[in-house]
C-alpha cells in the first residue's frame, strides 16, 4: 500500500504509519482518534488493533466495522486534559495519537511512553515553526525522535524503548528535538 506524498494535513500522517506497520509485521496497534486517513491504514495493516474516538459521530462513521480483532470503540471518560482508559495503560507495537480534544494528546503520549514500542503523533509542527495547532507536545522524555517534514503538516514518532527503523528517515525529516 502506498500513501500519497503530497498528502494534505489530515492524511500527512500515512507515508509514517505504512512504514511503520509494516516494519512491525502483525502490529498490535492502538489508534488515538479515528479517521479517514488513518483507520483503514491501522485496520488493514496490523494484527490486532483498538481504535478510541470521543466524537459520537465519528464513531458511528466507523463502528459497523469493529470485529474482536481490530476493535472500534466510543470513549467517554476524558476531559480537555486527560483521557482515562485503560488501553493507555497496556503494551502497543505502535500508538498512533491523533484525538480529540487536542489539549489531551500530550498526556496521552505519556501515558504511553513506556508501554510502546514507536508512537505517532500528527500535528507536531508547533514543535518546529509557527502554527495555528496548540497540542503543547514535549518529545523531550523520549530518546528517539523524528519528524517527518513531507508535507506542512508534521507528523513525529519517538520512542524511549528502540530506536526508529532506518526506513523512517529515507524520508524528509528531522532527527531529534528542535
Amino acid at each position: 500500500m502506498r500513501a500519497n506524498a503530497d498528502a494534505d494535513g489530515f492524511e500527512s500522517h500515512q507515508p509514517v504509519l505504512i512504514e511503520l506497520l509494516g516494519h512491525v509485521p502483525q502490529a498490535r496497534a492502538l489508534e488515538l482518534g479515528i479517521g479517514y486517513g488513518s483507520t483503514p491504514l491501522v485496520y488493514c495493516l496490523s494484527g490486532t488493533s483498538v481504535s478510541l474516538e470521543t466524537n459520537p459521530q465519528w464513531h458511528r462513521r466507523f463502528a459497523r466495522h469493529s470485529r474482536p480483532e481490530h476493535r472500534i470503540e466510543l470513549l467517554s471518560d476524558y476531559d480537555e486534559w486527560e483521557w482515562r482508559c485503560p488501553e493507555l495503560e497496556q503494551s502497543w507495537d505502535i500508538a498512533f495519537v491523533d484525538n480529540a480534544p487536542g489539549h489531551s494528546r500530550q498526556s496521552n503520549l505519556e501515558k504511553l511512553a513506556d508501554g510502546c514500542r514507536f508512537i505517532v503523533c500528527h500535528d507536531t509542527e508547533e514543535v518546529f515553526k509557527p502554527s495555528a495547532s496548540d497540542y503543547r507536545w514535549d518529545f523531550s522524555g523520549f530518546e528517539h525522535v523524528w519528524t517527518c517534514t513531507l508535507s506542512p503538516t508534521y507528523t513525529t514518532v519517538v520512542s524511549t524503548r528502540e530506536p526508529l527503523p532506518a526506513e523512517l528517515r529515507k524520508m524528509p525529516g528531522i532527527i531529534g528535538l528542535p
